[in-house]
């Protein structure tokens, strides 16, 4: 073998060991990596974790601060306000008024309960006779009224079709005679508002 020979067979083999080192090194290094983004993303993980809890943390303190304030505020008070309506004051369950005038202008009429225009027109003009002793002009204590009812027939289907019944009613003489003018015109009022055309 001559020196060429003998040197081309020693760089060859040199290159040859460096190829496999750098192969041994760039996996060690691939390895590493993949090591390196295991570790970020559980570093990632751990740090959602800790802001979750903190936050979580924060929540329960609202929520015990919040509940602690309640509970306060049920002992300072004995009044029961359930069912209760508010104005100037407010009236407790028991007929308690505290802190000023208290005007109620919603009717606590059930009209899905009336069977007939009579019943029905009787609890209207009862209404009707509060709101003018409230001071309501009739033709306000009216409108108030016959919107209440338009309100109700509009979420309920029954005392929708008993407005209509009613209203066909007013058309019959007999009942002209046992129902007034202002609860008529009441029934007017909710029949328009309620896009029932008046059949009389």
């Amino acid at each position: 073998m001559s020196n060429e020979e003998i040197l081309k067979q020693l760089v060859n083999s040199y290159e040859q060991r460096i190829k496999v080192l750098e192969d041994k090194f760039n996996l060690k290094i691939k390895a590493k990596n993949e090591q390196i983004k295991i570790l970020r993303s559980e570093i990632n993980f751990l740090r959602q974790l800790h802001i979750t809890k903190a936050e979580n943390a924060r929540i329960n303190n609202l929520i015990q601060n919040q509940s602690t304030s309640q509970s306060n505020m049920s002992e300072a008070s004995n009044y029961n306000l359930n069912n209760s309506k508010f104005g100037g004051g407010f009236s407790g369950d028991q007929g308690t008024t505290v802190g000023g005038t208290l005007n109620d202008y919603s009717s606590n009429i059930d009209y899905s309960s009336k069977q007939n225009l009579s019943e029905a027109a009787s609890e209207i003009q009862q209404l009707l006779t509060q709101l003018q002793t409230q001071g309501y002009s009739q033709e306000q204590a009216q409108q108030q009224t016959a919107q209440d009812l338009a309100k109700k027939a509009e979420n309920n289907p029954t005392v929708l079709g008993k407005l209509v019944k009613w209203g066909q009613s007013l058309g019959n003489t007999a009942a002209n005679t046992t129902v007034t003018e202002a609860a008529k015109e009441v029934f007017k009022i909710a029949l328009r508002l309620s896009g029932i055309p008046i059949p009389y």
